[in-house]
């Protein structure tokens, strides 16, 4: 899997922003309210740490592990980057909050 491809692969790119976004939506913080500001989107921020750390293995179907780190840390940034750029990253996440906060609510009505 060639870095300079799978970037410029707008298919391939969009493939991996889908599956971030279900691993923000389904598993980050999956029993956690929990609140950011935008530092945490920086780099070597605590968002851009967790990904790096949980989506590795996600990206490019899992083909980044025979690449070289210098290349797998090219792509994983430039994903991350694109994310943020575009908004994905924070709509995904303000979208977790208020189910969050929908959820402890309907609990509390239901009692």
């Amino acid at each position: 899997m060639d870095v300079l491809r799978q970037a410029s692969d707008e298919g391939l790119l969009a493939a991996d922003i889908k599956l971030v976004g279900k691993y923000v939506k389904d598993v980050l913080f999956e029993k956690t309210v929990f609140l950011w500001d935008r530092k945490a989107l920086d780099t070597n921020g605590k968002l851009h740490k967790d990904y790096l750390e949980n989506c590795q293995p996600l990206l490019a179907n899992g083909e980044l592990v025979p690449l070289s780190e210098e290349e797998v840390w090219q792509n994983i940034n430039i994903v991350w980057n694109l994310m943020v750029k575009d908004g994905c990253y924070n709509n995904w996440l303000s979208n977790k909050r208020s189910n969050s906060y929908q959820a402890v609510q309907n609990s509390f009505m239901s009692e």
